[in-house]
C-alpha cells in the first residue's frame, strides 16, 4: 500500500489497481503521542487524528466516565491530555479532525439544535487549541444507523469538506462525500484480520 495524506486520496481516489491508503485515528487517547506519534515521524506517514474535544485534558474519574459511557469502552484508557494534543497538532504530517466535542450517536433522535451544538462548539474548540483549519470530521460509532441525514447536513454547514464512517469501502469518484467509507481496526482486532484487511480481503464481501 501507497500511505498517503487525506487530502491526495480524496483529490485523486485510487483507480482498482492502485493501492492508496490514508492512516485515521478516533476518540483522543494519549498512546496516540506516546507510541504511535514516533513511528510516524520516523516513518514520515501523514495521518489524520479525530479527536472529540470534550475528552482532552480530561482526569481520573471524569476521564474513566467519559472512557466507559461516550466511548462505550470497559477498558481503562489515558484520555488525551492538553499538552498531547498541542504535540500532535504542531506537525504538518499530522492533521486534526472533528468528532463532536462528546462523543455523541449522531443517529439517536437528538434535537438538530443538540447535533449543531456538538458538531460547531467541536470543530471551533480544536482549530482554537491547534490554530488549524479542521475540515474532516468522523462520525462517533461510524456505522450507517450513527449518521443521520441531519448530522450530515450540519456536518456540511459547519464548514467541513468531508465525513467519515467505519462502513468498509473504497472512496469512488462522485460519492457523498459525509458518508465516506473506512475500515477500522482496534487493538482487539486478531491479526490475521489485519492481515485479511490489508491484502484487500474485506473488499470482497464489504
Amino acid at each position: 500500500w501507497d500511505i498517503v495524506d487525506l487530502n491526495t486520496l480524496m483529490d485523486s481516489p485510487a483507480k482498482p489497481n492502485e493501492r492508496l491508503l490514508a492512516l485515521t485515528f478516533d476518540d483522543g487517547y494519549q498512546n496516540w503521542v506516546d507510541q504511535a506519534l514516533p513511528i510516524l515521524l520516523e516513518l514520515n506517514l501523514p495521518a489524520v487524528f479525530f479527536v472529540c474535544s470534550g475528552i482532552v485534558g480530561l482526569e481520573k474519574s471524569s476521564a474513566e466516565r467519559f472512557v466507559r459511557h461516550r466511548l462505550r469502552r470497559t477498558k481503562c484508557l489515558q484520555t488525551l491530555t492538553h499538552s498531547g494534543f498541542l504535540e500532535l497538532a504542531k506537525y504538518p504530517l499530522l492533521e486534526i479532525g472533528g468528532h463532536t466535542r462528546d462523543h455523541y450517536d449522531l443517529g439517536d433522535n437528538l434535537r438538530g439544535k443538540d447535533i449543531e451544538e456538538q458538531i460547531f462548539s467541536d470543530r471551533i474548540q480544536l482549530q482554537n487549541w491547534s490554530g488549524r483549519e479542521v475540515k474532516w470530521f468522523a462520525y462517533p460509532f461510524g456505522g450507517i444507523k450513527n449518521c443521520s441525514l441531519i448530522s450530515q447536513k450540519v456536518v456540511a454547514s459547519a464548514g467541513y469538506e468531508a465525513a467519515f464512517t467505519i462502513q468498509s469501502k473504497r472512496f469512488l469518484p462522485n460519492q457523498n462525500l459525509f458518508l465516506v467509507g473506512r475500515d477500522a481496526l482496534s487493538p482487539d482486532t486478531p491479526m490475521d484480520e489485519w492481515q485479511n484487511r490489508l491484502a484487500g480481503g474485506r473488499e470482497l464481501y464489504g
